[in-house]
């Protein structure tokens, strides 16, 4: 049985029997004289487990070097910071109310210029809030003694005079705010008209 063997010169694996062992024999790629070694030699010449970069290019592969990983950056903490933020201001965020005061439509059958109606028509069946400067306010020449009483006085007033009128009498210097506030209690009460008259009337 032949085995192989690499010779000295050219470094080139040759094949001999074993009847050249321990002989001289000529290598047939560069022709340098060498001796064949034993067989037992020829085999632990070189250990299977030893494996060189020469080796490996000879043999059509080469040896890569081991890919570093990339250390990935986790969005997953940032995106739930984000949404509880988002949360929570939708949460704590107040949202300003405007107030309307509905006033009534005209009447298309009424032609012209309407007709102004005095104030003094209209305190047997209305009730008269005047304001003044300093949220000041009266119920038929009555003070109270805050606007916030006003819807108060006010059901007292429906219960005893049987009034479903009421009829807001600001002055110049009276604020926009208290006017609001009580045409805001004129409705809390029920009452079924409200009217704004003119400061000078």
């Amino acid at each position: 049985m032949s085995f192989k063997f690499r010779c000295g010169s050219c470094d080139a694996v040759l094949r001999i029997g074993p009847r050249y062992a321990g002989q001289r024999v000529r290598c047939g790629e560069c022709d340098a004289i060498l001796k064949v070694p034993t067989e037992a030699s020829g085999q632990a010449k070189k250990p299977a487990s030893s494996f060189s970069v020469h080796d490996a290019l000879e043999g059509g592969f080469a040896l890569r070097p081991r890919a570093k990983k990339e250390d990935d950056f986790d969005l997953t903490p940032m995106v739930d910071v984000t949404f509880l933020l988002l949360i929570f201001f939708m949460i704590t965020a107040s949202f300003s109310v405007q107030k309307t005061l509905e006033v009534p439509p005209p009447d298309p059958e009424d032609k012209g210029a309407s007709q102004a109606i005095p104030l003094e028509d209209l305190q047997d069946d209305s009730v008269i809030v005047r304001i003044e400067a300093g949220d000041r306010v009266f119920v038929d020449d009555e003070p109270i003694n805050s606007i916030d009483d006003l819807s108060v006085r006010l059901s007292e007033l429906m219960r005893e005079d049987r009034k479903t009128e009421m009829v807001i009498q600001a002055t110049d210097q009276a604020r926009h705010e208290a006017v609001v506030i009580a045409y805001d209690a004129g409705n809390e009460v029920g009452m079924q008209r409200i009217r704004i008259a003119n400061p000078d009337s």
